[in-house]
């Protein structure tokens, strides 16, 4: 019973926050290396957690491959009847374009097995990454694909994409590539709902940095504001390291 009444009662705080979650624009600036904060407007507003829910689903996949559990030539189920590799899987779903939830699906139940396994490879996947205020779970949509119910931050979200970044910067790099247009200084472009994600080298330090906007009316809005958002603050960067040599 005990067990069952905390059970209730973690349902209902995150349907709380959930339905509390804000839309209006926030921003994030970050270094990938260092972790140090560069841009911070309401980076601790309670978002959807879908964009979250896609990072640590090729996260997880990653360290698959990584591990020698899966391999990237290894055909997968997409949908009743279609296959892909799991790389190709991967860059679907890393890309987001129409269609990619069958790819997502594909993933999720190759590394899943089942929801109950998949929930807890998440919120390890969370605990590694040191979320500090994400509260999510998995649930069936309703085109039988997997949905993220709950909330997330701006800076969890961050801190995810530094996470997978540090450990796998390779297999970032050539996952996300579809997305990316194969620019070499770009990393990571997602998009969801208003919400994006741009990790890419400052155009004067080169040192890769990420951003993460929400409240964008469309995915072009939200690509051009994120980049000009890492230029200027990789001019800050480069401000700031000639002070210091002054």
């Amino acid at each position: 019973m005990k067990k069952l009444l905390l059970a209730l009662v973690s349902t209902l705080a995150m349907t709380s926050v959930a339905q509390a979650m804000e839309t209006r624009f926030s921003a994030m600036v970050a270094d990938v290396g260092t972790g140090f904060i560069l841009t911070a407007d309401r980076i601790d507003s309670p978002r959807d957690p879908a964009l979250l829910g896609r990072l640590a689903t090729l996260s997880m996949a990653i360290q698959d491959m990584a591990d020698g559990a899966v391999r990237g030539d290894e055909e997968i189920r997409i949908g009743r009847s279609e296959t892909a590799t799991m790389s190709e899987a991967l860059e679907m779903t890393a890309l987001g374009t129409d269609g990619y939830r069958s790819y997502l699906t594909g993933v999720v139940n190759r590394i899943g097995q089942n929801a109950r396994v998949f929930g807890l490879r998440l919120d390890a996947v969370e605990e590694m990454a040191d979320l500090q205020a994400t509260a999510m779970r998995v649930v069936r949509s309703s085109d039988g694909g997997p949905d993220f119910d709950g909330y997330s931050t701006p800076r969890d979200m961050v801190r995810m994409t530094t996470s997978l970044m540090r450990a796998f910067p390779d297999s970032v790099d050539t996952i996300f590539s579809p997305a990316t247009g194969n620019i070499g200084s770009t990393h990571i472009w997602i998009y969801e709902d208003g919400m994006c994600l741009l990790s890419a080298d400052g155009p004067d330090s080169g040192r890769p940095l990420v951003a993460l906007l929400t409240g964008a009316p469309d995915a072009d809005t939200c690509l051009t504001t994120a980049a000009k958002m890492i230029s200027r603050d990789d001019g800050r960067i480069m401000d700031a390291r000639h002070a210091r040599r002054d």
